[in-house]
């Protein structure tokens, strides 16, 4: 908790558009919400607070797509 973690994604297109935003959830299937806005560019440096399911949402063409969640 409380310590600086570096998120992004590999092996992504990108492309004008798309919009990336991060979300959090305590549990694997919980209701994740947001913890960044919208950004057209995938990577994020966050302080973590608390430990739990990361993921990323991904939209394009109004089309939104999640990472499979990572536990930090």
């Amino acid at each position: 908790p409380n310590s600086d973690v570096i998120f992004g994604l590999s092996g992504n297109s990108v492309g004008i558009g798309q919009l990336y935003r991060w979300q959090f959830s305590t549990t694997l299937n919980g209701t994740y919400t947001n913890v960044t806005a919208d950004s057209s560019l995938p990577g994020y440096t966050l302080t973590v607070s608390q430990s739990g399911y990361y993921r990323a949402a991904v939209t394009c063409n109004g089309n939104t797509v999640f990472t499979a969640p990572r536990f930090i």
